[in-house]
This record gives C-alpha cells, structure tokens and sequence, in this order.
C-alpha cells in the first residue's frame, strides 16, 4: 500500500512541475510587472528616469513634471475644485489620477498576496 501512495505522490508533483512549466512565460509577466512597477529608476507613472527621489508617504516615484502634476491632483482634492488655473485639468484628469492610484494599490496588493509570495518562491 506504501507504493500506490508514493506513486500518487510522484504523480501530483509531475502535475505541478508541467503545470509551472505551462504558465512559466505568464508567470515571468507577473513577476516583471510587479517588479518594474517598484523601479526607483524610471517614474511610476510616465516612465522617464529619475533622479531617486520620492515623495515620503508613497511608495512609488515620480518625475519633477508628474510630481508637479500629482501634488496639483492632490490639492484638487483637497479643495474640491482645481486651482491651478491649468485648462486640462479637468474631472477626466482627476479620474485618471485616481484610476492610477488604484492601479497602483492593486499592484502593491497582489505584490503582498500569499499567491504571489508563491509564485515568486517557484523556481525559474
């Protein structure tokens, strides 16, 4: 009976390994996204370099323009209306930051979900 569970065994880890092997490109993908999406190089949301620096209570990185760009977003909310006398910002300019704010969440999300703790345990 000791020989039936370990060939049942052996069967169900060959699952396993065919089944990474399949998804192995798409679990590449993730693994990418979720770590590119955390480069303190490029800026989070246009991805021009940058020069390292952040803004303290985020965990992303913005360039000069898209920092200046995301704190006029903030004071827009803060205030309930733009005041930066900017013509394109406009309610469709405010959902587009905050869609990529969500984006941005649901990343860090996923990035802290047991699934993806392992799927980045699996080996390459």
């Amino acid at each position: 009976m000791n020989k039936v569970f370990q060939l049942t065994d052996r069967l169900k880890e060959k699952q396993k390994r065919e089944q990474a092997q399949a998804h192995r490109k798409r679990v590449e993908t993730l693994k990418r996204i979720v770590h590119c999406s955390a480069c303190q190089l490029k800026c989070s949301m246009c991805g021009q370099n940058v020069e390292g620096d952040t803004l303290p209570p985020l965990d992303f990185h913005l360039c000069e323009t898209c920092r200046d760009e995301f704190q006029d977003f903030q004071k827009t909310l803060a205030h309930g209306e733009d005041h930066s006398g900017i013509f394109w910002h406009n309610e469709e300019w405010v959902n587009l930051w905050a869609s990529w704010i969500d984006f941005r969440r649901s990343i860090r999300k996923f990035r802290d979900s047991k699934e993806f703790r392992r799927l980045t345990e699996m080996e390459p």
